[in-house]
């Protein structure tokens, strides 16, 4: 279990509502249940009788909520003790890749700022190898970048899979490839719209079709943006095809904009927390760490 997955517990018992906790945690309804239901195979206990009409504790979940109710005190108490005298503890700058900056911090910063408002956080928005040099130039505490970068003096925890599509125009030819079910090699005979060189997208784009046998010397790329936006206007306006996250392809795609081709053997590349080796961080910094780390364990974003 996770202070995450507590909290969830305690806003539920007194709320009554689980939508009602959602809201207060900035998660979705779904994540507290499934929070709940992760308490409850690992203790292996009902914690809560629910009916169409209400939520109520079990005996179980009475006796949880005590022990989970001194655990959330103790944790604010901590909190304070070590925040008194620490200057710094009130400022945090975050250095983060594109998709991290735009898709999911937005998603993240709105809980952490409502458990710790005190803080002050800036970000900074680069692209993976922009980021860890903001960390390496004590410009920012914490990095969140789209691939690990040898050769640096940082370390790196992973956060979360972040899923790459292939997106083209939403046009009668490709959707009637998209039906037929088109070779990811035919796909990419397209002209191909490609992240900025130092990006982690980028880079785990080309790893991956060469994986799949797929020569970089024969993919005829034709432009290379950073912007994720222009991208995406790009590939609706019909300069070509791009690789990119799903979570910037999203609204898009639902909004019949572009279409989303995902390939046989699904793409996929990891999101790091980095900070640099061997320096401590400050309070607020330690803070965020922990809090966006548990965030992530505790739910599929």
């Amino acid at each position: 279990m996770n202070l995450i997955q507590l909290e969830a517990f305690i806003r539920v018992a007194d709320s009554g509502s689980f939508s009602q906790a959602a809201r207060e945690l900035f998660l979705t309804q779904p994540t507290i249940s499934s929070h709940i239901l992760g308490l409850e195979k690992e203790l292996n206990a009902r914690l809560f009788v629910r009916t169409t009409k209400s939520v109520s504790l079990t005996d179980q979940g009475r006796i949880l909520y005590r022990y989970a109710y001194k655990i959330l005190e103790l944790e604010k108490k901590i909190l304070q003790e070590f925040s008194s005298d620490e200057e710094e503890s009130n400022s945090l700058t975050i250095a983060a890749s594109t998709i991290p900056s735009q898709y999911i911090l937005p998603r993240v910063l709105p809980a952490f700022s409502a458990k710790y408002p005190q803080v002050q956080f800036s970000l900074l928005e680069n692209d993976s190898e922009g980021v860890v040099k903001k960390i390496l130039g004590d410009e920012a505490e914490i990095g969140i970048t789209g691939t690990r970068l040898p050769g640096y003096p940082c370390q790196y925890q992973m956060l979360c899979r972040d899923r790459l599509v292939i997106i083209t125009p939403d046009t009668e030819r490709f959707r009637g490839l998209k039906e037929k079910g088109v070779s990811l090699e035919e796909l990419m005979r397209e002209p191909v719209i490609m992240r900025e060189e130092g990006s982690g997208t980028r880079k785990e784009a080309e790893n991956y079709l060469v994986s799949q046998g797929i020569p970089l010397s024969e993919v005829r790329v034709i432009a290379s943006i950073s912007n994720q936006e222009t991208i995406k206007q790009s590939v609706r306006n019909g300069l070509g095809i791009s690789i990119i996250s799903s979570w910037a392809a999203r609204e898009d795609v639902q909004e019949r904009r572009i279409l989303e081709f995902s390939p046989r053997e699904e793409m996929y590349r990891e999101l790091y927390l980095v900070r640099r080796k061997g320096r401590n961080l400050p309070k607020s910094a330690r803070a965020f760490w922990d809090f966006i780390r548990d965030f992530f364990q505790s739910k599929s974003v």
